[in-house]
């Protein structure tokens, strides 16, 4: 099974009633809602490993258990993606002025690929 339909966004809940959740007890309310909701005999999430600290709860859904792997595989692999498309991005930078005799920078920002891998690289540095 795959994990839930992207995209996703983040959110902050209210309680059933739409007002703010103000206690522990609240929180209870709402977990127990969707739980029930759900109908799922097991609990996933994303703690920090080595720790029982949560980072988050994916519930107890059909694609609660696979929701959590894909956050953590995307989350521990993140840096390295990032940092990987950066040098792509120089590298293709290089190939572009080398293959265009007298292309400036402005011609290398202005080419499709570079402004994807530009567009991507500022979206995942705004999550950080």
């Amino acid at each position: 099974m795959n994990h839930s339909k992207l995209p996703w966004e983040a959110n902050k809940f209210t309680k059933i009633d739409g007002s703010e959740i103000m206690t522990v007890d609240d929180v209870i309310e709402c977990l127990s809602i969707s739980a029930k909701e759900s109908q799922g005999t097991e609990l996933f999430g994303v703690t920090i490993e080595g720790s029982e600290d949560v980072i988050c709860y994916t519930g107890n859904g059909k694609t609660s258990k696979e929701n959590a792997l894909f956050i953590v595989k995307a989350c521990n692999c993140h840096d390295e993606l990032l940092e990987a498309l950066k040098k792509s991005r120089k590298s293709l930078a290089v190939a572009i002025k080398s293959a265009w005799e007298g292309a400036t920078d402005e011609d290398v920002n202005s080419h499709a690929v570079i402004k994807q891998i530009d567009s991507a690289i500022s979206k995942a540095e705004s999550c950080t």
